[in-house]
């Protein structure tokens, strides 16, 4: 948008005359003032007409500027929706072989923990079963989860006899119930 070089030239007179017309007493107002008669000639000629059209002319050229500034915004969310949908596969691929990974890492851990409790179990086993005193446990209902040798020994009943029996049973039958 470039305006005729004249058009700053006329309008800087068309606002000089205004001003002169502002700052005069409201008693020396006349149709007849040089100031206004210029204002008049002014109007009826073409600065106006001038002003008119070259308003419309930006107004057209923003418009079509605005129209390219929308047309490449919507270029470039098409670019990267574009690059997103072909580095979805990628990403989901990559997502896809960590969780892998990480399954197995689990699977290995689970494995390994559960060699360490059996060993554990184990070595808990051995420790009970060779105690030379007789070793008891009762689960919170009452009844007996597990008696080493020397329980079995000293009651003379079988280890399956005794598991998941109350403990009553190896009490003395005054005892019982109390």
């Amino acid at each position: 948008f470039t305006p005729p070089d004249n058009v700053d030239r006329k309008v800087r007179e068309y606002l000089g005359y205004a001003r002169v017309l502002i700052d005069l007493p409201e008693e020396d107002y006349s149709l007849h003032h040089p100031a206004m008669v210029a204002l008049h000639a002014m109007e009826s000629g073409s600065l106006l007409l001038l002003l008119d059209r070259l308003v419309n002319q930006y107004q057209f050229e923003s418009e079509a500027a605005l129209g390219k500034v929308l047309l490449i915004e919507m270029i470039s969310w098409l670019v990267v929706l574009g690059i997103f949908i072909f580095e979805l596969p990628l990403l989901l691929n990559s997502a896809k072989r960590l969780m892998n990974r990480y399954t197995k890492d689990l699977k290995a851990s689970e494995v390994q923990l559960q060699m360490v409790l059996r060993e554990s179990e184990e070595q808990h086993r051995a420790l009970v079963e060779s105690a030379p005193y007789g070793i008891l446990l009762v689960d919170s209902a009452g009844c007996i989860s597990l008696a080493n040798n020397q329980i079995i020994k000293l009651f003379g009943y079988t280890r399956d006899e005794l598991i998941g029996q109350p403990i009553e049973l190896l009490m003395p039958d005054g005892l019982r119930g109390k």
